[in-house]
């Protein structure tokens, strides 16, 4: 699989963190859906809701918001000197264009994907993965032949395939339906992830709400938890309801480490994030 959890130890360190940044980066997010729509972290108020009786599903329509998006990072509450971006766009065939970006020293991984929304479902249709610097790799390009119902896999030395299946998205449009399943109130969050040559299911659990305190100012949050079979490693997902479940935070435990992803500052269709109240 693409995504490693464990990098060498070579540079474990720096590796670790740039995925969450591309993790972060492309989250969940990232799309912004119609209505309205973290540097340091100090002050977390626990609202000790019941969320599976708070969120009760609504199936009105979704639609979705360019936006351009900063992020930044911190392994054990130190910084690292680095940039996250990434981009929502909608080309002239009337497509949507999702681009991440991440650098932090000398790695880089840059995400994109081309997708159409159908029946508010994510319909993927290309994605391109690239990593460069220590530990780097040729791009691979997926290409979703629906008709086929295949993927088709390609970069400078090999191409592959396999079967595809309903529902199955990329690693970066699967988050688009993510924030749109929780801007519906949906109780059952699984997704059918593409990887390079397995599809497999990743699910979140909705733990509850937060307010944190962030560089924009205090911002309510819904907490989302990535539900896994083992404990060896735990991942938390911040998400603001008032700006149509923006991701705002990303944090996760591993072997005694913390990494830690923040929202630094967002542009939601010509609108500036910001909290209820500034610090």
């Amino acid at each position: 699989m693409k995504i490693i959890f464990y990098p060498k130890a070579s540079y474990l360190k720096y590796t670790t963190v740039i995925f969450y940044i591309g993790l972060a980066v492309s989250i969940f997010l990232p799309s912004v859906f119609s209505s309205q729509s973290f540097a340091a972290l100090s002050t977390v108020m626990q609202k000790n809701i019941n969320a599976s009786e708070k969120y009760h599903e609504d199936s009105s329509f979704l639609t979705i918001k360019p936006y351009q998006a900063t992020l930044k990072a911190t392994l054990d509450g130190t910084p690292f000197k680095g940039t996250g971006t990434r981009t929502l766009t909608k080309n002239s065939q009337g497509e949507w264009e999702f681009h991440m970006s991440a650098k932090i020293a000398f790695f880089s991984i840059k995400e994109d994907s081309r997708f159409r929304i159908e029946n508010q479902q994510v319909i993927p249709l290309q994605y391109c993965y690239k990593r460069d610097g220590i530990g780097g790799k040729p791009a691979d390009t997926a290409l979703f032949d629906w008709k086929n119902m295949k993927v088709n896999w390609q970069n400078k030395k090999r191409k592959w395939s396999f079967p595809l299946k309903k529902g199955a998205m990329d690693e970066l449009s699967y988050q688009l339906q993510l924030q749109s399943d929780l801007q519906a109130r949906k109780k059952i969050l699984v997704y059918k992830l593409v990887d390079d040559d397995e599809i497999y299911e990743r699910r979140f659990i909705i733990e509850g709400e937060e307010t944190l305190k962030t560089d924009m100012g205090l911002i309510d949050t819904v907490r989302v938890k990535i539900n896994r079979d083992d404990n060896e490693r735990e991942t938390w997902i911040w998400f603001a309801p008032k700006w149509d479940y923006f991701f705002i935070r990303l944090l996760q435990k591993e072997r005694g480490k913390s990494y830690n992803i923040e929202l630094k500052s967002a542009v939601i269709d010509g609108v500036t994030v910001t909290g209820n109240t500034k610090k």
